[in-house]
């Protein structure tokens, strides 16, 4: 039995080395993102509400790896965010991810916020996902969690299963199924079907539209609706918009959140974040208006500082915030 699985393993490696052997070079990546606040309504000084995220990865051509550490977490193993390493076969139509994996595939996201209508595939959930890419645009995978699976042999509650057809310059669709509760409320969003897409046929527009519903109480789900729209097609504006419906028990929550960013020169960005809403999406932590001017100073290529000042009612709070990226 021992000499079989071998066996197994070394063809299934030598298949992948085999259509490896044209691979890119390979590439080492680092990515720093953060913020924190110099001043707010509390009178609280620099850096003592702030949020930093260190990312490493690795990538050839069939394997890699990519690891994200959030040290405000109070415990060293759940500052990891993400942990994960995947491997390609068969000329890469079969790729296999394994670890504390966060995977966004299957799932269209907005243009302002990057929030999605549900949970995705893998939400740094410890795991194995399977994702075949049998033709040009066509992907279709599984996400098996552990150790829960393997303890407790449960594994039709512990899945999560996706699809995604895409064709170049029109549009992409997206649908997921997740058996598994994702760790966030509703009551933890047990048995999510979530449907989305994202539509850029027309030039200087891009469109997504995404729906999730927590069937975890078949008679009171939990529905959540998302729309984003992206304009860029005026010289050196931008202008976005996103718009969120959740609705379990009556009243209905509402959120929309507008952005308009002007492109001064190369070295420097200004832009403004209006929003208004009752249900906490976004940067509006309750119900009211939120305002929240900005300048961007953009570091060559690879680098940005964000400095602004954030305004929000009922209650009234108020902070300069700022924000940091850097690639390497």
């Amino acid at each position: 039995m021992k000499r079989a699985l071998v066996v197994l393993l070394a063809l299934v490696m030598g298949a992948g080395l085999v259509f490896a052997a044209d691979q890119a070079p390979a590439k080492w990546g680092a990515y720093l993102e953060g913020n924190f606040v110099f001043w707010n309504q509390d009178g609280q000084v620099a850096a003592t509400d702030w949020y930093t995220a260190y990312t490493l990865s690795y990538a050839e051509s069939v394997f890699g790896f990519t690891a994200t550490m959030e040290p405000a977490q109070d415990a060293f193993a759940v500052g990891f965010r993400n942990v994960q390493g995947w491997y390609k076969l068969f000329d890469g139509m079969l790729k296999i991810t394994l670890g504390k994996d966060r995977i966004g595939d299957y799932r269209a996201t907005t243009f302002i916020e990057g929030g999605g209508a549900y949970t995705r595939i893998a939400n740094a959930e410890w795991g194995t996902a399977f994702q075949v890419y049998p033709v040009e645009g066509l992907s279709a995978g599984v996400f098996v969690k552990f150790p829960t699976a393997l303890a407790d042999q449960d594994y039709v509650n512990s899945l999560g299963v996706g699809v995604s057809y895409a064709v170049a310059k029109v549009a992409t669709i997206n649908a997921l199924f997740r058996t598994m509760d994702s760790g966030v409320s509703p009551a933890l969003k047990e048995n999510e079907l979530g449907l989305s897409a994202t539509i850029n046929a027309i030039e200087g527009l891009a469109l997504m539209v995404g729906y999730g519903v927590s069937l975890y109480d078949v008679n009171d789900p939990s529905h959540n609706i998302l729309v984003s729209a992206k304009f860029t097609d005026l010289e050196n504006w931008t202008f976005m918009l996103d718009g969120n419906l959740t609705y379990q028990v009556a009243p209905a929550g509402y959120a929309v959140e507008l952005e308009a960013d002007y492109a001064i020169n190369p070295a420097w960005t200004a832009g403004v974040n209006l929003e208004y809403g009752n249900n906490g999406y976004g940067p509006l932590a309750d119900t009211g208006f939120y305002v929240y001017p900005w300048i961007q100073a953009n570091i060559g290529t690879a680098h940005t500082l964000k400095l602004g000042f954030t305004f929000e009612t009922d209650p009234t709070i108020w902070s300069i915030p700022l924000f940091y990226t850097m690639s390497f």
